[in-house]
């Protein structure tokens, strides 16, 4: 991930603070249409923009950032594109992009800013457009998470497959000699109302030598094809037949395997091994000491440091592993447990304001002289996030250069950790990103990924994959947070609704026939 330039850090600092930059702030963000770098094609490609290539042979490929871990939005992105494209459903598929700025998810990063969402201020307008204009500046931030995909690319992604569509318009109408106006898109053809024909595949070589539109007319909701509509996902067949691949799946030629135990403690490390009872073992390549690595770049927290053994089968490793004798230093560890843990947050919500993350009116006040009041206590303990795919990684450090096959919700992140702890720029780092068992933001984190790259260092040029048994995978996450008590006050004038009237309601608003309902069920769910 790039370094913002320190130049565009003081304009955008000088900005937020209030002061005045003449130009560059007042211009509008660039239109996140082209890449850096033309996007690489193969025999018969033509790409149109940084987000769609198309083929001689009528392939639409979509270029995706975002990682696939059940949810769909593979499907869900490129049905945006093809929509506006009115591509043929059938010939899309999707390849994963490159770092470029284009790909930034920036609705993660603005939401994320400390505004709240019914604030329509000066001062939140302006900060979300100078970090738009930021993030347009600056590689490596395509994370996948806050279910903010499709929020951010639903005007990217219809803007490039509209730019598309008119540029492969544009290319037939010089072909045919006719007005541009004349010709429509329809399900991967474009058509002239004298009968004439193109496919796109005909007409890519040509349409992407046009210039791109400097303005495009989008559809509307009524228009949509595909957008809102059930449609098959692309990972459907894969999935169902096997093929799909998975990080854990991926099987470059030579490939070793590593498992690792950390220490149990968090901020622990390994004081002592003997490793020689495991080096002995058959397949055994390297017993390895870890150190501590850092959890994330944008978080803090380290994960413990521990033992791995490299060998030639899964099962070697965990194998060997078991015979390591590890003396551990468990640094600063305090002893806790659920029942500490449980006590000390109930004494801190009853002795300690807090921090305020957003206030209106006088809340203590206001409960004090409500005539009714209702508190619930809704406990939650810190839960581990439990991906159904272990945490995994494979890396090939070879020539001074690091192949990374990596589940990861954020491939920029992981390219900047791997690049920093092997030594080497971040365009010696290729990450290629493989369908995700899950991720619920645990997989934004780079520990693993860390972890992978430092064994890479111990293999002479072959690759290794790291997977972490299943305890290791509970033991070191990193949390959901625990959660508390609420309190509540109801004003004199307050009355709970009556079950007769949700029932109304639901009836008047939907397409339901009252015979439909099973009133005793709507009861359990509404019961006050």
């Amino acid at each position: 991930m790039a370094n913002l330039k320190r130049r565009q850090v003081i304009l955008a600092t000088t900005a937020v603070m209030g002061g005045l930059v003449i130009g560059w702030s007042a211009a509008p963000q660039r239109r996140r249409l082209t890449t850096d770098k033309p996007l690489a094609v193969a025999d018969g490609e033509a790409a149109l923009n940084g987000w769609v290539k198309i083929g001689s042979d009528g392939t639409v490929t979509v270029m995706m950032s975002q990682a696939e871990m059940g949810q769909g939005t593979h499907t869900g992105l490129a049905m945006l594109l093809a929509d506006e494209l009115d591509a043929d459903w059938q010939r899309v598929k999707i390849e994963q992009s490159t770092l470029d700025a284009i790909y930034n998810n920036q609705a993660a990063l603005i939401e994320s800013l400390p505004f709240q969402p019914n604030d329509h201020g000066i001062a939140k307008r302006t900060t979300r457009h100078l970090l738009g204009k930021l993030l347009r500046e600056v590689s490596g931030l395509s994370g996948t998470g806050g279910s903010s995909s499709l929020t951010d690319r639903w005007l990217p992604m219809r803007e490039a497959g509209a730019s598309a569509r008119a540029m492969l318009i544009g290319a037939a109408a010089i072909q045919w000699q006719v007005p541009a106006a004349d010709c429509r898109a329809e399900n991967g053809r474009v058509l002239h109302d004298s009968g004439k024909s193109s496919s796109f595949g005909e007409l890519a070589a040509q349409a992407a030598r046009l210039p791109l539109p400097k303005t495009v007319t989008l559809k509307t909701p009524r228009q949509f094809k595909l957008i809102g509509r059930p449609i098959a996902r692309i990972d459907n067949l894969p999935k169902l037949n096997g093929s799909a691949v998975y990080a854990i799946d991926v099987l470059p030629p030579g490939l070793l395997y590593a498992s690792i135990t950390m220490c149990p403690t968090f901020g622990g490390k390994v004081l002592h091994f003997d490793g020689s009872a495991a080096q002995a073992l058959p397949g055994v390549r390297k017993v390895i000491a870890l150190a501590p690595v850092p959890a994330s770049s944008i978080m803090p927290g380290t994960t413990p440091g521990g033992v791995a053994v490299i060998a030639d089968s899964p099962f070697q490793a965990m194998r060997a592993l078991r015979q390591v004798n590890i003396e551990w230093d468990h640094g600063a560890a305090v002893a806790l447990s659920s029942a500490s843990i449980r006590a000390e947050l109930a004494h801190a919500l009853d002795t300690q304001a807090g921090r305020v993350h957003f206030e209106r009116g006088e809340a203590a006040a206001a409960l004090k002289s409500a005539p009714k009041t209702v508190q619930a206590e809704y406990e939650v303990p810190y839960l581990a996030h439990a991906t159904m795919e272990p945490m995994n990684c494979t890396v090939q450090f070879k020539d001074g250069a690091a192949t990374v096959w990596a589940p990861t919700q954020a491939a920029g992140f992981a390219n900047a950790a791997v690049a920093k702890v092997l030594g080497i720029g971040a365009a010696k780092v290729d990450v290629r990103v493989p369908y995700l068992g899950g991720g619920f933001g645990r997989r934004y984190l780079t520990d693993f990924i860390v972890q992978t790259a430092l064994l890479a260092r111990e293999t002479g040029g072959a690759p290794v994959q790291l997977l972490w048994p299943r305890e290791e995978d509970i033991a070191h996450d990193f949390y959901r947070p625990a959660y508390g008590p609420l309190r509540g006050g109801l004003g004199s004038g307050w009355q709970a609704p009556r079950l007769d009237e949700y029932v109304r309601r639901f009836e008047h608003g939907s397409t339901l026939t009252a015979r439909h309902l099973d009133r005793r069920r709507l009861q359990h769910r509404l019961c006050l």
